[in-house]
């Protein structure tokens, strides 16, 4: 597990969960890009148990390095969920669960299309370009 805790105490809870389970690995603590991106590498499944936010760049970079994302269910998941998919963006409501992190496990069907073409930085930057003269021809 990798990334800050919310709060001390529950970075002392998961240290307590994780004793003993040398399969576990922490490293509660803001990580670098790079360090995130080799945390990414060696995982099946990205847990992000965030709640109270309007947009996760790490959720959309896990994604990107096509590992399947469990995260509760918020407005901006539920709308992630319908770009790419069911199969890459498991959402879940209420407490996060042993349960859930076993139905998690599984991995993405097959020649399931991610689709992310709606991050592609390009076409990102051909909308915004193309908005921005509209507003400009709009108010000449």
């Amino acid at each position: 597990m990798a990334g800050r805790p919310g709060s001390p105490d529950f970075g002392r809870w998961l240290h307590e969960k994780a004793s003993g389970d040398g399969r576990i690995v922490l490293r509660l603590e803001n990580l670098t890009e790079t360090e995130f991106r080799s945390a990414l590498g060696v995982c099946d499944t990205i847990v992000a148990p965030l709640r109270d936010y309007l947009h996760s760049g790490s959720i959309v970079h896990a994604l990107s390095a096509e590992r399947p994302v469990l995260t509760p269910a918020t407005p901006f998941s539920i709308a992630l969920r319908g770009q790419v998919g069911a199969e890459w963006m498991r959402l879940y409501d209420g407490p996060l669960t042993p349960e859930l992190l076993q139905a998690a496990m599984q991995p993405p069907v097959a020649g399931q299309i991610l689709g992310l073409s709606d991050f592609d930085t390009k076409a990102v930057g051909h909308q915004a370009a193309g908005f921005f003269r509209e507003l400009i021809s709009n108010n000449s």
